[in-house]
């Protein structure tokens, strides 16, 4: 501390200066930083979920111009994809004409296949949900979604047929049938 005095004139005392008053610390309660803290880590908890779950930074459509330009019937792309699973937009391909093809990545390397194609006016698709195994039938705007098993409870299939496409995805990975439903709900036409 620097001490200040001044020099006394006739008939003063010298005195020091006074010295200035500490500020006085003022105390945080521990209730406030353990709320503090707290939301802090559910907010980073949550952007963290958000982030591994959502994908935001990809296109959900992943049809170049030159594939949608390859095929005679409307392609769709999925808005709404299983917990932790993503579009590899790498995977697309037509690998004969008139089908388009890709896959969905899960966790631990799972894979979801998913194809499309334009819907046969000859193909039997009631007779080919009757092949399913735990069969789900669910009615939508333009056509049904159907959802259910193969090769002993082994696969897990999903079709999504309306008047023109025809939606088809399988895995071997164990993906809850309502996430599948859920996900052949919410397609997109391409532009």
């Amino acid at each position: 501390m620097i001490e200040r005095s001044f020099k006394a004139g006739p008939g003063q005392v010298s005195q020091p200066e006074a010295q200035p008053q500490a500020r006085a610390r003022r105390k945080i309660p521990w209730a406030t930083i353990a709320l503090g803290l707290g939301v802090g880590v559910i907010v980073t908890a949550t952007a963290t979920w958000l982030l591994i779950t959502k994908p935001w930074h990809y296109n959900p459509d992943p049809f170049t111009p030159a594939v949608a330009a390859g095929v005679k019937f409307p392609l769709y792309y999925l808005t709404s994809l299983p917990s932790g699973y993503r579009l590899d937009s790498k995977s697309v391909a037509t690998p004969t004409v008139g089908v388009v093809v890709f896959d969905l990545k899960g966790p631990g390397g799972a894979k979801l296949y998913v194809s499309e194609e334009a819907r046969s006016p000859t193909f039997d698709l009631g007779g080919f949900y009757q092949k399913f195994g735990h069969l789900q039938e669910i009615g939508v705007s333009d056509g049904a979604v159907a959802v259910g098993t193969l090769n002993n409870g082994q696969t897990e299939v999903g079709s999504r047929a309306n008047n023109n496409t025809w939606i088809l995805c399988n895995t071997t990975a164990k993906i809850p049938m309502s996430q599948l439903i859920t996900m052949l709900k919410s397609i997109t036409p391409n532009p």
